[in-house]
């Protein structure tokens, strides 16, 4: 992630904003969300 960020110079949020979009979309398209099964996955321990 540091390459990533390394050759940005604006960091206003607008900016950070458009930034977090982009990677939230890359890391959605490289963990897709868990199938109904999973979400015993995920459930609190109580």
């Amino acid at each position: 992630m540091n390459r990533y960020f390394h050759d940005y110079s604006e960091w206003d949020e607008s900016a950070i904003r458009g930034r977090g979009e982009e990677l939230f979309a890359t890391a959605r398209s490289i963990w897709p969300y868990p199938i109904k099964g999973d979400a015993a996955l995920f459930a609190s321990p109580d």
